[in-house]
Parts: C-alpha cells; sequence; structure tokens
C-alpha cells in the first residue's frame, strides 16, 4: 500500500466534503482551540473560510442552549477516552437560519489539562427534516380515526400514496406517480373534479387544513361508475425549510348518510302533492337560470298557469278533488318540461314553469298549448272535468328583461289576460 506524507493526506482531507477537525480542550479553563479545519468544512457550510473560522472561535454562542447539555455531555464522554462518541444538536447559521450537525469525535492525546480530540463534522440539516416530516405525518395519521381510504401526497415527487387496507403496513397500497397529471383518473366525479384539484392546488402552496365533500367510484365495486359519497379531510405539512412536502388526507365513507341528507333535502324542496319545487326553490334556480341564459345569450320563457275558479271546485266537489287535480297538473308538468327547465308550485293553485334555451317563440307556445290539452285529455273524473280548466300567463326574455321578479309580475299580467278573455286558454305578454 503507498505511504502519504502529511501534506498529501492534507491534500486528501481538504478535497472531502464535510468537516475534519482538530482541537485542544481544557478541562479546567472548559475553553477550546482549533488546531486544524479542513477546507472541506467551509465547503459543507457554504461559507468562507474567515467567515467559518469566525464560526469556530464563537460556535457555543450559536449553539440552541436546549442543545448545550448534549455537547457537554459529548466532550465528556470523549475526554474519558470511550471511544468514538457523536452527538447531534441544533446551531444558528451566520445569516439566521436554523441548522443541524452531528459530530463524531475521540480523544486523540491527553497532556495534563490539555485534551487533543480528532472529529468528523456533517451537516445533516436535510436528514432531520425528513425526520420531522415524517413524524408530523406519523403524529397526524395516528390521530385519525374510523379509516376510510387515506392518501399521502409527496409533493416534491409528485407521488401519491394511497392506502386501500386497514394499516399503512399492509399489502395493496397504491402509489400513483406524476399525480398532478393523472388524478383526473382517478375515479372522481367529473362535478367533483375541479374542486378537489382547487383543494390540493391550495394545500401544496400555504399550510392548510380543508375538508369538503365529493363522489368517488369505488375501486372495490364490480359495476362501472358507481360513485359513493366521501368526506375528504386534507391537512399540509411543512418541512423544516418552510416550504409545503406533503398534503395528507383522510377520506371516510359517509355515503348511507349522504343519501338521507340529499333525500332530506328533496323531501323539503318539494311540494308533497304534486312532486314538483316549492315556491322557494323554484325562485332560486329561475334566478340562477336567467343569469346563465343572459351570459350566453340565449332565450327563455316564464310561464304562469293557474287552475280557473279553484275555489268553486274545492266548494262544490270538495278538497280531495281539489287535491286530485293539483296532483294531475303535476304529473302533466313533470312529464313535458326537463333538462333546464324548471317546475313549482308557487301557491295553492298557481304554478310556475321556465324554460331555459328555447328557440322561438313558439316553443313556449306550443308547451302552453300541448299541457292544456293534456290536463283535461287526462282528467278521469267526470264531474271535475266538466268545470276543469287552466289559464297560462307567458312573459319572454331578453325581450323583456332578465330580471325574474319583474318577469314574475309581467307573466302575472299575461295570466291576468287570459282570465279576462274568458279562461281556459293562454296570453303571451306585450308591451303597451
Amino acid at each position: 500500500m503507498k505511504e502519504f506524507d502529511s501534506e498529501q493526506i492534507g491534500q486528501i482531507l481538504d478535497n472531502y466534503i464535510g468537516g475534519i477537525c482538530v482541537f485542544y480542550y481544557d478541562v479546567d479553563t472548559c475553553k477550546y482551540n482549533f488546531l486544524y479545519v479542513n477546507d472541506g468544512f467551509f465547503r459543507m457550510l457554504s461559507v468562507t473560510k474567515p467567515a467559518g473560522m469566525m464560526l469556530l472561535t464563537n460556535a457555543m454562542k450559536t449553539v440552541i442552549p436546549d442543545d448545550m447539555p448534549l455537547i457537554q455531555q459529548w466532550i465528556k464522554d470523549v475526554i474519558s477516552d470511550n471511544g468514538s462518541v457523536e452527538v447531534e444538536f441544533r446551531y444558528v447559521t451566520l445569516d439566521g437560519q436554523l441548522s443541524w450537525i452531528a459530530i463524531r469525535g475521540n480523544l486523540y492525546e491527553r497532556k495534563g489539562s490539555i485534551n487533543t480530540i480528532v472529529c468528523a463534522i456533517t451537516d445533516i440539516t436535510e436528514k432531520k427534516s425528513i425526520e420531522e416530516e415524517f413524524m408530523t405525518q406519523y403524529e397526524f395519521m395516528n390521530k385519525l380515526m374510523d379509516i376510510g381510504i387515506n392518501f399521502d401526497y409527496n409533493v416534491r415527487n409528485d407521488v401519491c400514496e394511497i392506502r386501500t387496507g386497514k394499516s399503512w403496513m399492509e399489502s395493496g397500497n397504491m402509489l400513483v406517480d406524476r399525480f398532478s397529471e393523472r388524478y383526473q383518473n382517478s375515479g372522481i366525479h367529473p362535478d367533483d373534479l375541479e374542486m378537489f384539484k382547487n383543494a390540493v392546488k391550495i394545500a401544496m402552496k400555504r399550510p392548510m387544513q380543508d375538508s369538503f365533500e365529493c363522489r368517488v367510484a369505488s375501486p372495490f365495486s364490480k359495476k362501472k361508475q358507481e360513485y359513493r359519497w366521501y368526506k375528504c379531510n386534507i391537512m399540509s405539512v411543512l418541512g423544516v425549510e418552510g416550504y409545503v412536502t406533503h398534503v395528507l388526507g383522510l377520506i371516510s365513507d359517509i355515503h348511507e348518510q349522504k343519501l338521507q341528507e340529499i333525500e332530506l333535502k328533496l323531501r323539503a324542496d318539494k311540494d308533497s302533492l304534486t312532486g314538483l319545487l316549492n315556491k322557494g326553490v323554484t325562485e332560486e334556480l329561475i334566478t340562477k337560470n336567467l343569469l346563465f341564459l343572459e351570459e350566453n345569450e340565449k332565450k327563455g320563457a316564464l310561464i304562469l298557469l293557474d287552475v280557473d275558479d279553484f275555489k268553486n271546485v274545492n266548494d262544490t266537489l270538495g278538497h280531495a278533488t281539489g287535491d286530485e287535480a293539483l296532483s294531475l297538473i303535476g304529473k302533466v308538468l313533470l312529464r313535458n318540461f326537463k333538462g333546464m327547465d324548471v317546475v313549482g308550485r308557487i301557491g295553492g293553485d298557481e304554478f310556475m314553469i321556465f324554460m331555459g334555451d328555447i328557440k322561438e317563440t313558439h316553443d313556449a307556445v306550443s308547451m302552453a298549448e300541448k299541457v292544456q290539452k293534456e290536463i283535461l285529455k287526462e282528467c278521469t273524473n267526470e264531474e271535475l272535468k266538466k268545470v276543469f280548466s287552466v289559464s297560462i300567463g307567458i312573459v319572454l326574455c331578453p325581450d323583456n328583461g332578465w330580471d325574474f321578479q319583474e318577469l314574475y309580475k309581467l307573466a302575472d299580467e299575461a295570466l291576468y289576460e287570459s282570465k279576462k278573455l274568458g279562461k281556459a286558454r293562454f296570453s303571451i305578454y306585450q308591451k303597451q
């Protein structure tokens, strides 16, 4: 084996990216003095040699106070000649950042109170950052109860681990690389995809906790596109540098609960007798549709339908027959209006229909004629048929603007015109 002289060894050590140091330590005064520091130490810390020496000279002042006992114990262990001893601690860099250092040292020589210590120094800041990220994730996941499907999205690597078993240690967990490109194929319902995308995008940029509900095609279902409702809780995890490194999530199955909520809402939104929307929901949906049509420069029609002499029907034939008449109207309207159309019962015997995206005025007129004919045709109660008829008022937009309340008022005027002209007919509002 080739032998190297001290100068050659010094060159080798200087080229090593890491710290190699030799220093005296006086046990009587607790003072230290560096005898040798390789150039690799300064390159490791990305500082100049003068700046690095200043850092070493004031080394004890830069150490985080909570970690000082660790260093003091390390010196005692080294001086006791216990072999190679290692310590990890935090210190403040010259630019005010918090970093981690690992020192492995041993006693080289002792003369009286002076001890010569040789040590290797390594910057372990990145290692500690990874450890802290893992511990944060571990603690977070330990808090999660009643787990359904969980995920851990590594922002740096763009890889998402999806847990499908009861524990992270089970086989079967899925790793999805290039997650930011591929989550649109993850089985999330198309209507909920944008919401999921935005939530993850925000969580990648800044610390946050959020929750939302979405539909996902069950990976365990044998049926195609069988969606279930899930509640998704997500949380950003910061690395030591202050940047988001992971987005952690818990997905809980809330399908049965959500179906009950939807059912209750549908019941609340609908009129129990006719199956049509109630007044509040009808007006809300029509207002939204008006805004959509206006933005997209399309046409629509607001229609009011009213039973002629309904009080007389109730008084002469009874309320049960009156309910029969209203139920029949509901069935006819539900059958004839679809898509963007909104159909609701807004009063005792008054109905409102909004036809969205019609091509011509004739579309609204022909539908009004059809509804009137079908209502009379499908009435099987002969006594009711003798007195049963409906009147209709129609107002068109954008001919008469886009304001719901104004259109409602004008449709009511058209309805009044039908009544005035003899009932059992329809009228279109005409500007005076």
